[in-house]
């Protein structure tokens, strides 16, 4: 009795190979999901709050607080002692003086202020710009494959 030769079948992509790929696929699958759900939920919450801590280090930076409670002070600290006795004239330069060194301080703090909200103002559109960017990155890596 002679048993029936077995015919191979010679084919394009083996079987085997097909449920490596399978395999594989299935695992990436959820992972996919995770990166997905992760990048939309979790990760725009941690970059609208590192948004926020950088406005606040950009407020202490500038110390914006401090500038305007002291708009009207003097520069630096900088002025006249008015005298204790009645001199007209030493009283005027004191008080010239005073008030060129209030009005100093006044335009400096002026100046860093508009400087300090322009920087805040400009990490706003930043932010704006990374944040759509953000929400695209997944589409935009589809495409590339």
């Amino acid at each position: 009795m002679c048993l029936p030769q077995r015919r191979w079948r010679v084919t394009f992509f083996p079987t085997h190979f097909l449920h490596l790929l399978y395999n594989r696929i299935m695992r990436l699958i959820p992972m996919l999901v995770h990166y997905i759900w992760w990048h939309y939920t979790m990760a725009i919450a941690d970059l609208v709050r590192n948004y926020f801590n950088l406005v606040a280090f950009l407020r202490n930076f500038f110390s914006l607080n401090h500038l305007t409670r002291n708009l009207f002070a003097p520069w630096r600290r900088l002025g006249e002692e008015y005298p204790g006795h009645f001199d007209l004239a030493a009283f005027l330069t004191a008080l010239l003086v005073n008030t060129l060194m209030r009005l100093v301080g006044f335009i400096f703090r002026v100046i860093l202020i508009i400087f300090g909200l322009l920087v805040v103002v400009a990490s706003v559109f930043i932010f704006a710009v990374v944040l759509f960017i953000w929400l695209l990155i997944p589409a935009i890596l589809v495409f590339l494959i």
